[in-house]
């Protein structure tokens, strides 16, 4: 039986996986909403997008983090003037 390397056969799942550990860390590493970092590589704009798009994703089965990326996306674009 041949299982599927997810990195070789699936690389847009890897990069999901990426964006969503990087979005918990940045949400969960201060303990606090407030902290408006955004990891290397993204812009505020950029990432708040990321973020609405995975609370849209974990919407029906993570209320809770759902919740919580919609919150830090908000903090984001209030602390960066993002309109």
């Amino acid at each position: 039986m041949h299982l599927p390397n997810a990195s070789h056969e699936n690389p847009a799942s890897d990069m999901e996986k990426m964006v969503a550990t990087q979005a918990t860390r940045a949400t969960h590493e201060t303990g606090s909403y407030r902290d408006s970092r955004v990891p290397d590589g993204w812009t505020p704009k950029g990432w708040a997008n990321r973020l609405i798009q995975l609370a849209e994703r974990c919407e029906v089965t993570n209320p809770d983090q759902a919740a919580e990326y919609r919150q830090r996306a908000l903090t984001i674009c209030a602390d960066n003037e993002i309109v």
